[in-house]
């Protein structure tokens, strides 16, 4: 018995198109596009023998996949690595592009059948899992390429150029902004110090020593921030500032940059902050009259910013059993008896995130 099948090469970037419409699908075709290009006989029978297969078997697929990759690299055309750098690209920036709309609103997710093992299954899929899911098969294959780079590196021979220097067309600061963005945090620091390094620009520019700072606040880094602020040579932002002073605990200083902030622009997270600085400096009294005074002027935002915890860190229980005439939870109630829909795009977007990266280990 002897089955021949030929691989379903689709247009590069997969990611995007029909062909990559979900992750299943996308890892397929281009595994399929990869095993393509491979011109070694031997090798080039063997995928071929296994790519029926890999259609059923993801996890297998997403394990065979760098190991092709790195063998295109390394003996493939340039045309062929013109495409891996292509999709490599299409789903780092992938990004950038808006949410989902299905999936930030009330609307469910759109619905697929799974014919896996010949039976339907109905499935929920999303833009951003898809995303994340990709980026991290992305995000595998070039640590797989870093450390066959590091381990080679005392060869030094053709293979070994042409390995570097594909690797060296790979922006390292898009692909830092983008494990940024996919909560990969460390892997992130370590290609933005790469980029920083091959510039040799040290933090003169601002989006980089923007970028850094924000990396070593999820790494909970202090010391990284202090430096940073401390050794650039242009003025830090206002929004840099208060990240520096609540670092180093100087909360009242951090107060009175959101203030600076708020009175600029009135977002929501400028006040929220100056409240949060008063109540940890155990300032309860003028976190109370600052709520109200923001309350006053914009009512809308009642819901929103904390009202009860200063009346219960003042232990003011008359007031604070007063205060339930008009709670956030009714507020929530009563939106949802109108059929006004609660604002969490936010929430939803930082859930989704976390969700795909956990159910891709």
């Amino acid at each position: 018995y002897k089955h021949t099948a030929e691989p379903d090469v689709a247009d590069a970037p997969i990611y995007g198109s029909a062909a990559g419409s979900t992750f299943e699908k996308w890892i397929y075709h281009w595994a399929c596009s990869m095993i393509a290009a491979v011109k070694q006989p031997n090798l080039s029978t063997l995928l071929m023998a296994c790519q029926p297969g890999l259609k059923r078997d993801t996890r297998t697929t997403i394990v065979l996949v760098p190991y092709v990759f790195l063998h295109i690299i390394a003996n493939g055309q340039d045309e062929d690595r013109d495409r891996l750098i292509t999709e490599v690209m299409a789903v780092i920036n992938s990004g950038d592009q808006a949410l989902d709309q299905e999936l930030i609103t009330t609307w469910p997710l759109r619905r697929e059948i799974n014919v896996k093992y010949s039976t339907e299954e109905t499935i929920r899929v999303s833009d951003e899992a898809r995303r994340i899911r990709c980026s991290q098969v992305v995000f595998n294959i070039l640590d797989q390429l870093g450390r066959w780079l590091t381990e080679k590196r005392n060869d030094k021979d053709n293979v070994y150029r042409i390995m570097e220097a594909f690797f060296n067309r790979l922006d390292s600061l898009v692909l830092a902004k983008a494990c940024y963005k996919s909560h990969e945090y460390h892997r992130a620091l370590m290609l933005l110090e790469r980029h920083m390094s091959m510039k040799n620009k040290g933090l003169e520019d601002q989006a980089e020593s923007s970028l850094l700072t924000k990396i070593y606040i999820q790494l909970e880094e202090p010391d990284g921030v202090s430096g940073i602020l401390a050794t650039q040579k242009q003025n830090p932002t206002l929004e840099q500032l208060v990240v520096g002073h609540e670092v180093d605990g100087q909360l009242q200083d951090a107060a009175i940059c959101y203030e600076k902030l708020a009175q600029k622009s009135q977002q929501l997270k400028h006040i929220q902050g100056m409240i949060h600085c008063y109540l940890d400096l155990d300032q309860a009294y003028t976190a109370m009259k600052f709520t109200e005074g923001v309350i006053s002027s914009r009512p809308e935002l009642e819901p929103l910013v904390v009202e009860r915890e200063p009346f219960w860190r003042l232990a003011n229980f008359v007031q604070l059993a007063g205060d339930n005439k008009n709670p956030v939870k009714k507020d929530l109630l009563e939106d949802l008896r109108k059929g006004t829909e609660p604002n969490l795009e936010g929430i939803k977007r930082n859930l989704v995130c976390l969700l795909g990266a956990v159910s891709h280990k």
